[in-house]
């Protein structure tokens, strides 16, 4: 949910600090995760008596063992989440809208005194037929983008160069995969290498493990979570485009947020966080496998292609795009009391200009070659007695 208050900014949820115990109580909470339940197989044990090993039977080999530090931290991890929601909820007083919805914040930021001025006509929009792109109307986008071509970057030389590595040394895994013929012990522990903390330590501590998969874990859930406000503006453009066509819904109800952005992020944060606990796995022991890294490898491919899509993709239609900036829906929204906002051509100012705005029933198109205004009557809009509640 969107919180939207007086000077959000400086509200006290909003602040750095909150949002770095909310960063670190969610890396703890994925990297715990993926650490809670180890996979033990055992491959044989040594028989005394016939001096050889013995390999173990196919169907009695794995077992699970659960990591009981994980479940602490995990438990952890969902408390300091759980401190920061309080947090906002306690220090939610003027708070005006709890919604999403583009329009809806919009609307509610609209109630600040200081955006009351008098109404003016704003100057003369652009009439075209294909509108600017993300990376032109926000480059700070440019950013995420950069990240999410690092982090291709970055899995693409780790698979090759691992990949000739083991390919000129082997790998520690081999027994195991040419031992079981399970599919499942092939994608874990093909390629797949080990290194004891005794190595380095003398004493290894059990938390050990944790901290190492938080800490790797931390970098891939914030490049998630930078690459789903990409596609959270995308979405709220997409509603935004709907003014022109079929209207677009004030407050909508909370099922329109399923829409192909939202499904497909939480479609690739579910499995790169599951490829990645495969990939890399610090829990008694540090253990690499090559295949879930290029499964991450091809999954971060996938996400660039969807980003360079959302970000250079040009919007048609005569509607401004405004990717979420609200200033912008401000000048071009006119009217607020209808359930469902369309935009269009409100007919000639009387000076040569027509106005371009909002109504409650479908509009004409913009017509070609006519110059546009947009009308600003955010003064003439009433906050409701409980707004403030």
């Amino acid at each position: 949910m969107t919180v939207l208050s007086d000077g959000s900014r400086r509200h006290g949820p909003n602040s750095w600090y909150a949002n770095v115990v909310s960063l670190l109580g969610l890396a703890l909470t994925h990297g715990s995760l993926s650490t809670i339940v180890v996979n033990v197989v055992v491959i044989g044990t040594w028989n005394d008596k016939a001096n050889k090993f013995q390999f173990t039977p196919a169907e009695t080999a794995d077992f699970i063992d659960i990591n009981c530090f994980a479940v602490i931290f995990l438990g952890v991890g969902i408390l300091l989440q759980a401190c920061v929601s309080t947090c906002c909820l306690i220090c939610s007083r003027g708070v005006k809208t709890w919604s999403n919805s583009l329009l809806a914040i919009a609307k509610a930021r609209s109630y600040d005194e200081k955006l009351n001025t008098e109404s003016y006509t704003s100057p003369v929009l652009p009439n075209r037929e294909i509108q600017s792109s993300m990376l032109d109307a926000a480059p700070q986008v440019q950013f995420v983008r950069r990240l999410v071509w690092c982090f291709s970057g970055l899995f693409m030389a780790w698979s090759l160069g691992y990949g000739i590595y083991i390919a000129v040394k082997g790998y520690d895994m081999d027994n195991v995969v040419a031992w079981s013929q399970d599919v499942q012990q092939y994608w874990q522990f093909y390629g797949g290498t080990w290194m004891d903390y005794g190595r380095l330590l003398k004493s290894t501590p059990y938390w050990l493990g944790i901290m190492i998969q938080t800490i790797l874990q931390s970098f891939i859930t914030f490049a998630l979570h930078c690459v789903e406000l990409l596609f959270k503006i995308s979405r709220d453009e997409a509603s935004w485009r709907c003014l022109q066509s079929t209207g677009s819904e004030i407050d909508p109800p909370i099922l329109s947020n399923i829409q192909w952005q939202t499904m497909m992020m939480m479609t690739f944060k579910a499995v790169v966080q599951w490829a990645f606990g495969y990939a890399f796995t610090a829990d008694e022991t540090f253990n690499i496998a090559l295949l879930p890294a290029i499964a991450l490898m091809g999954l971060f491919i996938c996400l660039m292609a969807a980003t360079e899509y959302m970000v250079k993709k040009r919007p048609r239609g005569t509607l401004p795009a405004t990717y979420g900036a609200f200033d912008r829906v401000l000048e071009l929204v006119d009217e607020w009391d209808h359930k469902r906002l369309f935009w269009g051509d409100k007919g000639d100012l009387g000076d040569g200009t027509r106005l371009a705005g909002t109504a409650g029933r479908r509009l004409a198109d913009l017509k070609p070659g006519a110059v546009y205004g947009c009308l600003d009557n955010r003064k003439a809009i009433t906050p409701p007695e409980t707004s403030q509640d």
